[in-house]
């Protein structure tokens, strides 16, 4: 087992709405909100008995090799990563249907960034929905659908992964949902190019349970939910990037957004 302590960078709810807006030709995100660093422990997953699953904290890491033989091959991803990753996230959820609707690709060499138009690892600890937003996402993904789909429960899934080698510089960690507040979840506005849309910023408390995993591979992934309309479920999993090994490559990740239907 190799737990390990990092600082993760947190929201510090001081009564106003925080704004994380995209800005810059990668789409990087410019945060103004009051943040701060906390320094928590992270336990690694592959140590942890019994694992996370993601009924239960709201994630879990998988053993998914992939046929893909280059994921920033946006025709490879299209014809043959995407299959994989429905199938997976059926196989992990029992949904009944699987939608994909995102695709974002990220490192840490800003280089990379610049010539390949990649995004940077988030360093701000966040969910990508809330109550609001998730089923707002559903209606911009399906519109002429979303009212009968939202009849039922449905989730948005992600699925994540490094591309090339293992994940050792700046790794993502997450979250145990069932250690979530209501009070740490702070909407906060995500202003895009062409829309306004909404995730939650998270404030730190001591009882948390964070996660990560050492030299993660490009044969393994995270499976993790980031809205669930079922509120009996875990139905958000808060997660950030942090420092960690600086002379290791940089880190290279895919990450799918899927809508998933019961």
């Amino acid at each position: 087992m190799a737990d390990t302590e990092a600082e993760l960078l947190f929201v510090v709810p001081d009564g106003t709405t925080p704004v994380a807006r995209t800005a810059g030709p990668q789409g990087q995100i410019d945060n103004q909100a009051n943040l701060a660093s906390a320094r928590v422990l992270l336990r690694d997953v592959r140590g942890v008995d019994p694992a996370p699953r993601l009924d239960r904290e709201g994630f879990a890491l998988v053993s998914a090799a992939t046929k893909a033989e280059d994921l920033f091959d946006r025709d490879a991803v299209a014809t043959v990563y995407d299959a994989e990753v429905r199938a997976l996230v059926k196989e992990m959820t029992g949904a009944r249907r699987v939608e994909i609707f995102d695709h974002t690709w990220r490192t840490s060499d800003e280089d990379e960034q610049a010539a390949r138009t990649l995004r940077e690892p988030v360093r701000t600890v966040h969910n990508d929905y809330t109550e609001r937003s998730g089923p707002d996402r559903l209606r911009l993904a399906l519109p002429e659908e979303a009212d009968a789909l939202l009849e039922r429960r449905f989730a948005i899934v992600q699925v994540w992964r490094p591309i090339g080698h293992v994940a050792s510089r700046d790794p993502l960690a997450l979250c145990d949902g069932k250690t979530l507040r209501a009070a740490d979840m702070v909407r906060t506005e995500r202003r895009h190019r062409d829309r306004v849309g909404e995730i939650y910023f998270i404030a730190h408390h001591p009882e948390q349970r964070w996660y990560f995993t050492p030299d993660m591979t490009p044969d393994e992934a995270y499976v993790f939910v980031v809205y669930d309309h079922d509120p009996a479920r875990p139905r958000f999993t808060p997660h950030t990037s942090f420092r960690f090994d600086p002379a290791a490559p940089p880190r290279q990740s895919i990450e799918v957004r899927t809508l998933a239907f019961f």
